[in-house]
């Protein structure tokens, strides 16, 4: 999208009075249409049931981030959610590394998602204190390699 279309959707629009436009709202009235056009595009049928009696990008926009990100409570509380996961992830009895890893990296991915800064080296010193005991070798062999990286950086437990 164009710079003035992305101030119709990011900012929004007001007409003073519609029954004497300037250019500028008839500028402003296009722009919305072609904006919301777009979005109307990348929209699946559920997202634009929910959007669809709204009249302003800006609105659509809004109400998307809502179903999407959702409130700042709802995404506070997602966020408690996934630090709460993140915490208290270990390996489970049957589980091989490669489930592990993918569980682990969809919990930080959402963490990531809703905004919290997660590093590589974090991820990595994750995933080695969630092995079980019978990988203490391979971590150990690990962690005097340079993989692990600087301890400093690890603030994830």
């Amino acid at each position: 999208m164009g710079g003035k279309l992305w101030d119709i959707v990011d900012k929004d629009y007001a007409i003073i009075d519609p029954t004497n436009p300037t250019n500028e709202d008839r500028e402003n009235t296009l722009a919305n249409a072609q904006a919301t056009n777009v979005l109307y595009s990348a929209l699946d049928l559920n997202e634009f049931n929910c959007i669809c009696k709204l009249e302003t990008t800006h609105e659509i926009w809004k109400r998307l981030k809502e179903i999407h990100a959702g409130t700042t409570m709802v995404k506070d509380a997602k966020l408690f959610v996934y630090k709460g996961q993140l915490k208290k992830f270990t390996m489970l009895q049957n589980e091989s590394i490669e489930e592990m890893f993918n569980c682990l990296n969809n919990i930080i991915n959402e963490l990531k998602g809703l905004g919290m800064d997660v590093s590589d080296i974090d991820f990595s010193h994750k995933f080695l204190r969630a092995l079980p005991n019978k990988y203490d070798t391979i971590v150990t062999l690990l962690g005097r390699s340079k993989l692990e990286g600087d301890d400093s950086n690890a603030n994830l437990e």
